[in-house]
């Protein structure tokens, strides 16, 4: 794998630990593999705020995609960000408050912002979003945000999807299941595909010589965009389909595996 150029990975139940937190030596391969001209991306549905945070060590060897490739930062530098129009986030909030659609969240580049009816979520929020603001009233912000979430307390998010978001806005929207607990809505030309080809065309790097991480539906698209494309072992089904190959759990650091493969052959 010596033509390998640069290596995403989405987050949660893929690189993370179960607990959310960094596995012991990333930092040090992912600057290893910037010494040896890999770029490494860190892919994923949360906040760029809390990205930073999580990559904070490393953050100028890093490039961050949030939101599901709604934001993309490099190295302290914002590189894109793609907002929803306020029209379309309001009448979102008010969709999934109608029908009880989970509990509606949006994501801005600095917070996550709920309604002061769901205070009471908090603290479940608190792993996803940098910050939790509580506003008067959601359905009437007018902020700039990157991304609708409706949370779904009871992990049911896969059985709920279709019929309360794919069929009323899947056509003019971009939406995708962030987990069991999380369904996401973007811009329809967002997706952590879209991102990957972005961040390529930006570095000169072709999806030939790249390589990417995943476990759910959301990481679909970023899967079937690069050639070397693994699903950690507890990948959800969309994942493991999308995927050419297969890498261990999270749980025993699959994605650092590899990346220890890539690191031998280059160095």
């Amino acid at each position: 794998m010596t033509d390998i150029q640069l290596i995403a990975s989405d987050m949660d139940h893929t690189l993370l630990e179960e607990d959310g937190s960094v596995p012991t030596g990333l930092f040090d391969r992912i600057r290893a593999l910037r010494e040896h001209g890999v770029e490494f991306a860190a892919v994923s549905g949360r906040s760029i705020a809390t990205l930073q945070g999580l990559f904070a060590p490393v953050r100028k060897a890093v490039t961050l995609v949030g939101d599901n490739g709604a934001v993309i930062e490099r190295g302290s530098r914002r590189v894109y960000t793609n907002a929803l129009p306020t029209a379309t986030q309001q009448h979102l909030v008010v969709h999934a408050q109608r029908q009880r659609a989970g509990v509606p969240i949006l994501s801005g580049v600095d917070a996550g912002y709920i309604d002061a009816r769901d205070r009471r979520y908090i603290a479940q929020l608190g792993n996803f979003f940098n910050a939790v603001r509580v506003v008067p009233h959601l359905e009437q912000f007018q902020q700039d945000v990157t991304k609708f979430t409706a949370f779904y307390p009871d992990g049911d998010a896969y059985d709920r999807v279709e019929k309360e978001f794919d069929r009323p806005f899947g056509s003019d929207l971009s939406v995708t299941v962030g987990g069991v607990h999380f369904v996401d809505v973007m811009n329809p030309d967002v997706d952590k595909g879209a991102a990957i080809r972005q961040i390529g065309s930006a570095y000169g790097i072709p999806t030939a010589h790249m390589m990417a991480f995943g476990d759910g539906a959301n990481d679909v698209p970023m899967l079937r965009t690069v050639k070397y494309s693994y699903h950690v072992l507890n990948a959800l089904p969309p994942a493991a389909a999308a995927a050419r190959f297969t890498t261990a759990s999270n749980r025993r650091h699959g994605v650092l595996r590899i990346i220890d493969k890539v690191l031998a052959d280059i160095i």
